[in-house]
């Protein structure tokens, strides 16, 4: 059953890889701007230093 499915697999594997890359992409965008609200809060600011 494997080698029928071979042709989509081949077309679905770079798929989800540029789909994982970019729900990465997200998350790291997502992240900085949490990161610079933060900044703005005493809290934030030892919670930055912490992980630092």
């Amino acid at each position: 059953m494997l080698p029928v499915l071979a042709p989509f697999l081949g077309a679905l594997l770079p798929l989800g890889l540029v789909s994982a890359t970019g729900k990465y992409v997200s998350d790291k965008l997502d992240e900085k701007a949490e990161g610079k609200g933060f900044s703005h809060s005493m809290m934030g600011v030892i919670s930055i230093a912490k992980r630092n």
